[in-house]
């Protein structure tokens, strides 16, 4: 007789749970999502939907999906709308990628991060990226090597596939922090449609809002040096006595620091880079060395340098300097203000030491 109450318990559970969950076969799992503004101000926010269709068959080029689009008032109300097109309940619990058009970054992006911030089912560790025009044209995109929806996408920012030093990684709950923190801008990788496949060798610097500025492949390879998740090899190039030298950094260790000049902060930034020379149109000597690794930092000093009252002229700091210098001292508002106030004249310092450690395999 217990035995028989505790079946039928178990039944009446079970039979509960086809209320409460859908199976598989009755879900769309949206693999990667896109957000673009439109002209019309009454619908102004414009989604997309990649949603897997599931195969039989798991090989590169077979993968099937399909974009559904949708514009609204709103983002949740575009989504509520896009259910009426679909036969399947929509789950983004495996939204791995956002892209967020460029014309919606450059206006302002705070209702989008508000809202994606908010959604309990969406990962935190999701990436972000700029779409350039837009980022339905991006998931138009079915590149032949792919074996399932949004995998190039996936492998490009995790760099479980390929390392770049000209492709930046944004997750969303770092983009929160830095349009939070003080002293701390947030970025996003630009992402580009190439034919059948992606160009992703540009990063966009934000303020708290929209897009400043968006860095050259050059610029982004720099910014490299400082990003915290790690150290991606680059090559630097110069030219001596209408040489060319191309200098691959296998090593390199970045760091700044806010020092004072009588009253006024600076920033002062020192690299240490270490390498081999990859290509060259004339052998290198071995008793120039000392002249070729001069040469080098000059380049990286005059480059970086550059780049980097570049950025403080136009107001972002993805790097951290205000960060920094909130850490070093006690910071009233007071003087957060001042620092905010004079930040775009800040004066800038790079030193850097280049060491070529070998000549390849050639000598």
């Amino acid at each position: 007789m217990r035995a028989a109450a505790v079946v039928l318990l178990l039944s009446l559970l079970l039979s509960g749970c086809t209320f409460a969950f859908k199976d598989i076969d009755k879900r769309f799992f949206v693999s990667a999502m896109g957000i673009d503004k439109t002209d019309n101000p009454k619908m102004p926010y414009k989604i997309s939907l990649m949603l897997g269709i599931p195969t039989s068959k798991v090989e590169a080029g077979e993968e099937k999906f399909q974009v559904i689009r949708q514009e609204a008032e709103s983002i949740s109300q575009a989504v509520r709308l896009v259910k009426s097109k679909v036969d399947k309940e929509l789950d983004f619990g495996h939204t791995k990628t956002f892209i967020l058009g460029k014309a919606l970054a450059e206006d302002d992006l705070t209702q989008a991060k508000d809202w994606l911030s908010r959604r309990r089912d969406f990962q935190l560790i999701a990436y972000l990226a700029v779409g350039d025009p837009d980022a339905e044209s991006i998931l138009q995109v079915s590149p032949p090597s792919e074996r399932f929806p949004g995998n190039t996408l996936f492998l490009t920012f995790s760099h479980d596939g390929v390392q770049s030093s000209y492709i930046q990684t944004a997750m969303l709950f770092d983009f929160y922090r830095r349009t939070h923190e003080k002293g701390l801008d947030p970025f996003l990788p630009v992402i580009k449609p190439d034919r059948d496949k992606f160009e992703v060798n540009r990063v966009a610097l934000l303020d708290k809002h929209k897009i400043k500025y968006i860095a050259s492949p050059n610029e982004t390879q720099l910014l490299d040096m400082f990003a915290k998740k790690g150290f991606h090899k680059f090559t630097l190039h110069t030219r001596i006595d209408s040489n060319l030298l191309a200098f691959s950094v296998t090593d390199c260790d970045a760091k700044f620091g806010i020092v004072r000049t009588g009253s006024t902060p600076a920033v002062n930034i020192t690299l240490d880079l270490k390498g081999i020379v990859e290509e060259t149109n004339a052998p290198p000597a071995v008793r120039r060395m000392n002249e070729y690794e001069k040469a080098l930092e000059n380049e990286v000093n005059t480059a970086v340098k550059r780049l980097i009252r570049k950025l403080i002229s136009r107001g972002v700091d993805p790097i951290g300097f205000g960060l920094r210098y909130r850490a070093d001292r006690t910071t009233t508002e007071e003087e957060w203000r001042r620092w905010q106030a004079g930040y775009r004249g800040l004066p800038v310092e790079v030193s850097t030491r280049v060491h070529i450690e070998g000549t390849g395999v050639l000598k």
